[in-house]
């Protein structure tokens, strides 16, 4: 048998294991086994070997880490099979003085039976001690070492064993053996044996007894120092490192059919280092305290429980110790660590190692590349501690306390740092862990390990950055957070922004975008108790309206692009969800906002120049789509977008007096989250719209209905001071009522949006253009008027924000269309798989003629978004529970179902996080971000759901 076959079927850890976890993943592995040195059906193995063979066999047998065996016969050196069926002769009696040649009796002298019984003692003590780890070393063609090693103690026993398949008095064997080269010292040799012929006469078969032969006996010492061993000595000892010492040993008569066994300790400075580190760890396990040992001069940083230093970090902290991408870490002046000869990690945090290690781990995998960067240098142990103790306050004290584990670390022998590297990066994640959720709601406190999962996106997606990736808040609020900035020296606020999604939108400019981050707040932030960081975004937001908008892509205010007509709606949801989620939350209306654009034409003021409460910009934000909003981008052109055309720069939204219906955008412009824009000059799409979604989108229309009805409400309450609006139409002037838009909404939305199928349906303009009844549109008064009729997610919006505008049995129909022609593995698909363009696979990097493909031109057109299905499953789960209790427990557990998916993708995921969007059938995409803020954020609120 092979030395790994023997290894893995014979049980056992590698030398250096990890520790595992008590709850860790199934792996596959070899069954339990039985190890014997021969069975009752195989051939006598001295009819193949020699008789000296049968010592040695026995010897690596018993050094194997499983239970182990044999059949009678083996030990007494039977020469031949015995037959179970033919065999009529008796068994011999055991006799302790039993003469070598008796037939009758055997005894200790007989065969290699002394051999035998000490290689079982041997045995015995090393599964009861804990030598649960192996390795086998085939030194040359006829000698083996098998270790056992203890991974609390770091005791080892060494066994070498040179076999003897050959009779020597026929075979010449090689007399020169290699040296030994053994980690640590060796405290005792534990036994020495060999097969030695004797005057006893030769065998010849008896016909009473089944007897073995008796020209040989096993000559064996136990327990006895190096110096009296007469199989090695000791040549020297040779150092590897600072603590790692080598014992050289030659063989001087190791002779064929041999066996020794060293007992090994570490060098008693490793021992001592390994023993404080395993001291250090039981404050994380118990596990630890076999093999710990106090030191008297530990640092002080120490002494002190990590959770303790944990306790004292905020979630922004938090960021940096466990997360930030290669990008954000760049903007720092940094990068995440790549492994030679294979990649760079995903975090520069801890998360990056622990998202590798956990799969080196389960199947301890030695040979990683990572692990053998451990072993080769202290480079990355180096990256892990100094990216904190360069940062300031209670960062650079984790940093402290991993430099000093870090410390005793690096002076323990290289074959045993990957696993105590992993314990102690272990222990730390888990222990940051532990300190994010504390500093969150109940609702993540007291949730599954799903609802945890997911609120750490909310940990790796907020953030904050060396630059300011908000504009400044009003300096008379509270709770506002400063620094002394890196960049420039100054005073300056810190708030945490939130990234759209890992790696491409993580920093710089393309980090906060209205739209995204307006979608995934509430999940990320609000049901997580982040309430003054998610305050502050609002503000920082709000202080940026310009036109009545909310600008697409933030670039700090001052680079802003007011090129989206839902970011603002989906900005004024979050608003009405803070005053629902948080405690006194309508306090927010109150807050002062410092504007940047107090009119649209003005250059960007100076923080607090301008100040108002945020009820007034609410107020300007509705009161300017009910004006009327248009305007040309500021610096349009190839500057700020080199694949749009002139008449795309073109913005355009406002109120449809006759339905109540916010339009806008036109088919060269695309203002909602179905933004792809052409760029293939080769397939004629460049500066053409996917997906331009002009006229009336059903989510905003939803959307709108919300804010409307919410703040109207609020007016009643007396919290905010306006019913209505002003506006100038024909020279004169007008005031429109806040209840009488949300009522018009109210009985608009159905008639303008429900597809019945019906050709006498008097709402139905455009009968020919029907392909799906029991839908509702897309848009209304879209361009191109077949675009209103496509079958895309985006209705399941307006149904979680604006339930009310629904039917629940028309609503119900549509969502189970939905169900069965857009849900899919993860995500939705974005467009109906019955259209003529639709097209389930997304290739950004595609340059072809082919118009609805070039350039990635069907990025909305089918590939499978994540955030929607969040929107999607609240949906029928809403209108299940106004159908009745079974139809509820059914869509109970369809959602489980369906959730179970994003479950083990997150598990499984390196990035800890789910994506961007899938191919169709739930395939990867290589163009999507591994991790987004909106689809962890919206399948979090499916959960709060429920």
């Amino acid at each position: 048998m092979s030395r790994a076959g023997w290894s893995t079927a014979t049980g056992g850890e590698p030398v250096g294991a990890f520790v595992q976890p008590s709850l860790r993943p199934l792996m596959p592995s070899i069954a339990h086994a039985m190890f014997l040195d021969v069975t009752h059906d195989n051939e006598c193995p001295i009819q193949l070997r020699s008789a000296l063979d049968s010592l040695p066999s026995s010897a690596m047998v018993s050094m194997a880490c499983c239970a182990t065996g044999s059949t009678r016969g083996y030990d007494e050196l039977m020469p031949h099979q015995i037959s179970v069926v033919k065999e009529e002769r008796w068994y011999p009696k055991w006799s302790p003085s039993a003469a070598p040649s008796s037939g009758a009796e055997v005894g200790p002298q007989t065969g290699i039976i002394a051999g035998k019984l000490a290689l079982n003692k041997l045995h015995q003590e090393l599964a009861s001690q804990g030598f649960i780890q192996v390795f086998v070393d085939q030194v040359d063609a006829d000698v083996v070492a098998v270790t056992r090693h203890c991974p609390s103690t770091h005791q080892s026993v060494v066994a070498v064993c040179r076999t003897a398949f050959w009779n020597p008095q026929t075979h010449k064997y090689d007399t020169n053996i290699p040296p030994m080269f053994i980690p640590g010292k060796i405290e005792e040799v534990v036994l020495e044996a060999r097969t030695v012929e004797r005057h006893a006469g030769s065998y010849k078969k008896d016909g009473k007894y089944i007897n073995g032969m008796p020209e040989y006996t096993v000559e064996i010492k136990e327990h006895i120092s190096l110096q009296e061993s007469t199989v090695v000595k000791q040549a020297g000892v040779t150092s590897k490192g600072i603590s790692e010492f080598m014992e050289e040993i030659t063989f001087q008569n190791l002779t064929p059919g041999s066996v020794i066994a060293f007992r090994v300790s570490l060098d008693p400075t490793a021992q001592k280092l390994v023993g404080v580190l395993r001291c250090c760890l039981t404050q994380f396990s118990p596990k630890y305290q076999r093999g710990s040992a106090a030191d008297e001069h530990l640092p002080e940083i120490l002494t002190q429980p990590l959770a303790q230093l944990m306790s004292r970090l905020t979630l922004a902290d938090l960021n940096m110790l466990l997360f930030r991408c290669d990008a954000e870490e760049q903007e720092d002046g940094g990068g995440c660590y790549g492994v030679p000869g294979w990649e760079s990690l995903k975090y520069a945090g801890l998360q990056g190692l622990i998202s590798v290690l956990a799969d080196i781990r389960a199947s301890n995998d030695l040979g990683h590349p990572v692990c053998g960067n451990l072993r080769q240098g202290d480079w990355l142990i180096d990256f892990v501690a100094n990216r904190l103790t360069r940062r300031e306050g209670p960062l650079q004290q984790i940093g402290q306390w991993l430099a000093a584990m870090f410390d005793y670390l690096k002076h323990i022998p290289r074959y045993l740092i990957p696993c105590y590297f992993d314990a102690i990066l272990v222990s730390t994640y888990t222990t940051a862990l532990d300190a994010s959720h504390k500093l969150m709601s109940s609702f993540v406190q007291s949730g599954s390990s799903f609802v945890l999962h997911l609120a750490l996106g909310s940990v790796q997606m907020c953030g904050v950055g060396d630059l300011p990736a908000l504009p400044p808040l009003s300096t008379k609020l509270d709770n506002v957070p400063y620094r002394v900035s890196p960049v420039t020296g100054q005073k300056e606020q810190c708030c945490v922004s939130l990234a759209a999604g890992l790696p491409h939108f993580s920093s710089g400019i393309f980090r906060c975008w209205g739209r995204d981050t307006f979608i995934a707040l509430r999940g990320l932030m609000l049901l997580t108790g982040r309430h003054v960081e998610a305050r502050n975004i609002i503000l920082a937001f709000a202080g940026t309206l310009r036109h009545g908008l909310i600008p697409n892509l933030l670039g700090e205010g001052r680079c802003a692009r007011f090129n989206c007509r839902d970011a603002v709606w989906w900005w004024l949801q979050c608003i009405q969800d803070y005053t629902s989620h948080v405690p006194q939350g309508h306090e927010i209306l109150q807050c002062p906002v410092t504007r940047m654009y107090p009119t649209d034409d003005c250059e960007p003021l100076t923080p607090g120049e301008v100040e108002q409460p945020l009820y007034d910009v609410i107020q300007e934000a509705l009161q300017r789509h009910l004006q009327g909003i248009s305007f040309r981008e500021r610096n349009y052109g190839p500057k700020i977008d080199m694949h749009m055309r002139d008449e795309g720069f073109s913005v355009e939204a406002k109120v449809d007096p006759d339905t109540g219906f916010v339009s806008g955008g036109n088919r060269f412009n695309c203002g909602t989250w179905m933004d792809k824009m052409g760029e293939s000059e080769k397939a004629k799409n460049k500066g053409m719209p996917a997906s331009p979604r002009d006229g009336a989108a059903v989510e905003i229309v939803g959307l709108s209905k919300s804010a409307v009805r919410w703040v109207v409400e609020l007016h009643v309450k007396g919290v905010f001071p306006y019913d209505g609006a002003k506006v100038h139409r024909d020279g004169k002037e007008e005031f429109l009522s806040y209840s009488q838009w949300n009522q018009q909404l109210q009985q608009t939305f159905e008639a303008g949006f429900w597809v019945s199928g019906d050709p006498g349906d008097p709402n139905e303009k455009h009968a020919d253009l029907v392909h799906k009844k029991g839908i509702y549109k897309d848009s209304y008064g879209a361009s191109d008027a077949w675009c209103d009729y496509q079958l895309r997610p985006n209705f399941t919006i307006a149904m979680v924000v604006a339930p009310e505008l629904f039917t629940v049995e028309k609503a119900w129909l549509a969502l189970e269309m939905a169900e069965e022609k857009l849900l899919g593995p993860l995500g939705m698909k974005t467009l109906d798989p019955d259209d003529m363009v639709y097209c389930g696979v997304y290739d950004n990097s595609l340059d072809n003629d082919n118009y609805n493909l070039a350039k990635g031109f069907n990025y909305h057109q089918g590939p499978e978004w994540l955030w929607p299905v969040g929107y999607f499953l609240r949906a029928k789960l809403y209108f299940a529970k106004k159908k009745g209790e079974e139809s509820y427990a059914k869509t109970v557990t369809m959602v489980k179902n369906v959730l179970s998916r994003h479950y083990t993708h997150l598990e499984s995921s390196p990035w800890k996080g789910l994506p961007e969007l899938t191919n169709e059938s739930g395939l990867f995409c290589p163009f999507s971000c591994e991790s987004q803020a909106w689809s962890l954020s919206t399948v979090l609120e499916v959960l709060f759901d429920l």
